[in-house]
């Protein structure tokens, strides 16, 4: 692989990162609503289809890791 490969596939990880951290708080903010009794935001959140966009998300992610892990090391 070139330098201009890695960096490409360097900065695909890293924006994979920051949304990984994006669900990650998506997540937290349910279960600090779940764990402080407040059930209309825990219902409020699914009912509005965080978990389907939180499941888009993590396709995402697995799509980007494997696509960089077929250019770095190709079957």
């Amino acid at each position: 692989m070139t330098e201009d490969e890695l960096l490409e596939n360097a900065s695909k990880l890293t924006s994979i990162t920051n949304q990984l951290k994006l669900i990650s708080r998506l997540i937290e903010n349910v279960e600090y609503a779940r764990l402080s009794g407040d059930e209309p935001t825990v219902f409020y959140q699914i009912n509005s289809g965080l978990l389907g966009i939180i499941n888009e998300g993590l396709v995402d992610i697995q799509e980007v890791i494997k696509g960089v892990s077929d250019e770095i090391c190709p079957d």
